[in-house]
């Protein structure tokens, strides 16, 4: 029988099962909060009804799910707005005088929606019992696969002035002695358990806790999360109580594929859906072909590969670090078995070039190395490389700059990142690649293990990243302009454009957007977790739909256009935007035009490369790999399922 088929049986026959199966099987003492239900206590049956939505999705009760992302969103509403917090969300015949957030899904429904995604729980954060019923110092082991399978990072969903909005939990919650955010540690899922035949997460209610509770399904992990009474609501965050919110699970690391599991639940869901029955999937031919062109694209990289392990060129890591990340990112590669050895060795090659600052370079360009080598090392998803991230982290935050007055962006190039030295200027290029590698892992340092981490200071790169764009309303340099033609768009640095200038008359010039550095604007703006209303955020949006083309990179024509194509991929997954707005009023299905063009231009030896030279754009592995990422980027981003 093949693997496949084993699981679609096994987890047919965990749905057609008592749902008590879905919680922990072993039933332990509680830890206080938990308030017991009594012995004979009637538990309202939880039917796993399951269905699969037009979009990809499925629902079992109220609750949506991703088999693909592994997204689990669920429906809740503003409980309170001040007093101390216990709980981030409880059932609402549960204790919800002391929760965020209040719901009526059934926990059972939650639980099942948690073990089909292949969450595991884990029970590392409850204390061993001693034989006499006591807590004991010690406690609980799990697993390094449980612990890795059961951390989640959550997100608040909600509608403000007709747009909806989404930003992580923790900035609804503060700590009422150092009125600080609470830290974004992860969340654990435990699983809740199971006491005298009854599944507790759905007679008490708990569903989040903050204040450590085994009852509820989900725990924070956190600094305090020991303490009943220091966490309160943000008052100045929180919208009103009854606000529909809806609280979004991810999972922290990446997704792998969940084939198996979406079959599974075709097969029995309520709806006894087949898979004729499935509405059509748009993205599927070329989904086949971006499969195919990214295989033989990543062909024609590992033959590029030289002996020590390395691409190209040892002076320049980053060369070796793109690779890596089109290699790993392959859609065919499975993530959860041993790396092949030409993937080993590229590894192991890019670790040995870290020095001792941190820094993972050679000659120079420390900065777009180091950031480049970092996204490689997260996107193995191996822990192994987490203290190397760890050190890389510290040195890109150490590239920040901050000159003349101390913690006050008085020069052009404060809170910006050059390409490694403080003697000549920062630009939008080096910061957006050092923003992104810093918030793609993040994950690493969350749970505390490295200990303290310093931070970038977000304020100041906010600052500059306003200062890069053309948008006098947020831009406090007189050269930012407001002209039809480059009004919100991005430029190289403040006071200089890779584009050059626009003569506006009147002996006035715009420095003129282009096209790839708006991208790299854009997902900068996202990683500083500014709002999508922010009128930084629409104005670049707007500039980018006014300018939208797969033909050449807006601004610069061919200069740069597999950068272009790449940070366009990232920028446009990032924003979750399906159908970009256009000028017209029309809307573009960018993932469906930029795959096309990108099918359209790979060489018959599964490489690319770029006719125009700039910006080493004529070398074949830099665009191959530029390529072949961007490629994955929108294969892996397509929404419902591949």
């Amino acid at each position: 029988m093949s693997l496949t088929l084993l699981m679609i049986r096994r987890l047919a026959l965990l749905l057609c099962l008592t749902p008590a199966l879905f919680a922990q099987d072993s039933e332990r003492a509680p830890v206080e909060p938990t308030s017991l239900p009594a012995p004979n206590q009637p538990v309202e049956p939880a039917k796993p009804a399951i269905r699969r939505l037009d979009d990809g999705r499925m629902e079992i009760g109220s609750i949506r799910f991703d088999p693909k992302s592994r997204e689990i969103v669920v429906p809740t509403s503003v409980n309170q707005t001040e007093g101390i917090l216990e709980f981030l969300l409880v059932h609402q015949n549960g204790k919800i005088h002391e929760s965020l957030l209040v719901t009526d899904i059934s926990a059972t429904h939650l639980n099942i929606a948690f073990k089909l995604l292949g969450y595991k729980a884990s029970p590392e954060l409850y204390s061993m019992v001693e034989e006499d019923g006591s807590l004991s110092s010690e406690f609980q082991e799990a697993t390094e696969e449980e612990k890795k399978a059961s951390r989640v990072k959550l997100l608040v969903e909600f509608e403000r002035n007709g747009e909806s909005v989404r930003h992580p939990v923790s900035k609804w919650i503060s700590h009422a002695t150092t009125e600080k955010d609470m830290p974004s540690s992860p969340w654990i899922y435990g699983g809740s358990f199971h006491y005298q035949g009854k599944f507790v997460a759905e007679t008490s209610g708990d569903l989040f806790a903050i204040f450590l509770s085994n009852a509820a399904l989900v725990n924070f992990s956190g600094k305090d999360n020991d303490l009943d009474e220091v966490w309160l609501p943000n008052a100045t965050r929180v919208p009103p109580e009854g606000t529909p919110v809806n609280l979004v699970i991810q999972p922290l690391l990446p997704p792998n594929a969940m084939k198996s599991i979406l079959l599974a639940l075709i097969a029995v869901g309520s709806t006894a859906l087949t898979a004729q029955d499935l509405p059509p999937n748009p993205y599927l031919s070329i989904q086949n072909e971006m499969k195919q062109a990214i295989a033989r694209g990543n062909s024609w990289l590992v033959k590029q590969q030289k002996p020590e392990g390395y691409w190209d060129d040892p002076e320049i890591p980053a060369l070796t670090a793109l690779a890596l990340t089109s290699l790993v990112r392959d859609p065919s590669l499975d993530l959860s078995k041993p790396f092949p050895e030409h993937i080993e060795k590229g590894y192991a090659w890019l670790v040995k070039q870290q020095k001792d600052d941190g820094g993972i370079y050679n000659r120079g360009l420390a900065t777009y190395n180091t950031a480049t080598a970092v996204t490689a090392l997260v996107a193995s998803g191996r822990d192994v490389y987490e203290p190397a991230i760890v050190r890389a982290r510290s040195f890109l935050i150490s590239q920040q700059w901050d000159i003349g007055e101390a913690g006050v962006t008085d020069n052009q190039n404060d809170g910006g990142i050059g390409y490694g030295s403080k003697n000549d200027h920062t630009d939008l290029s080096n910061t957006y690649l050092a923003i992104e590698a810093l918030a793609l892992s993040k994950q690493v340092i969350e749970d505390g293990k490295f200990g303290e981490q310093p931070e970038l200071d977000w304020d100041a790169a906010i600052t500059f990243l306003s200062r890069c764009q053309n948008l006098t309303e947020t831009n406090d340099r007189d050269d930012a302009s407001d002209d039809p033609n480059n009004k919100g768009g991005f430029i190289y640095t403040p006071g200089s454009s890779k584009a050059g200038t626009d003569d506006l008359g009147d002996g006035r010039v715009a420095l003129r957007s282009y096209g790839s550095i708006s991208y790299a604007g854009l997902l900068s703006l996202i990683y500083a977790k500014l709002e999508p209303d922010d009128p930084r955020v629409v104005a670049v949006k707007e500039w980018l739909g006014k300018h939208y083309t797969l033909t050449e990179n807006p601004g610069m024509g061919s200069e740069g256009l597999y950068y272009y194509y790449q940070a366009m991929s990232k920028a446009l997954a990032a924003a979750k935007i399906d159908k970009l707005p256009l000028e017209n009023g029309k809307t573009a299905d960018w993932r469906m035009d930029l795959a096309g063009a990108l099918l359209s231009r790979q060489r018959e030896n599964g490489s690319w490369v770029n006719d125009n030279g700039r910006w080493m754009e004529s070398n074949s592995a830099l665009v191959t790999s530029y390529t072949v990422m961007a490629l994955e980027q929108v294969y892996h981003s397509i929404p419902g399922r591949p």
